[in-house]
């Protein structure tokens, strides 16, 4: 499955992209085709890389952030549509690397 070209990355996301498992690349890709049925047409995403280091490990993780232009309320019901409808649904295919994060313009 191939990446939207519109998807924009920040520093270390799209080496790390690289080395995530296929179905959390495919994850991803979906993921970006249902962001504006939930958030309108305008919004967009980027990926960015995050290290969580833990006690014991380190781990390496991809956040798809969407970035919406919506007002905090509607945003939030975007967001609790979108857990409900699909992400929850899907989110097991990232197999942990692949979370979701919310910015407003």
């Amino acid at each position: 499955m191939r990446l939207p070209p519109q998807l924009v990355y920040r520093p270390g996301a799209r080496e790390l992209l690289l080395r995530i498992p296929g179905p959390a690349r495919t994850l991803i890709a979906e993921t970006c085709r249902k962001i504006p049925e939930f958030f309108g047409a305008g919004a967009r995403f980027v990926l960015d890389a995050m290290v969580d280091v833990g006690e014991v490990t380190v781990d390496h993780l991809l956040y798809l952030v969407i970035v919406a232009e919506l007002n905090a309320s509607d945003a939030g019901r975007a967001l609790d549509r979108f857990q409900e409808e699909w992400w929850i649904d899907n989110v097991e295919r990232g197999q942990g690397s692949v979370h979701i994060g919310l910015e407003l313009l």
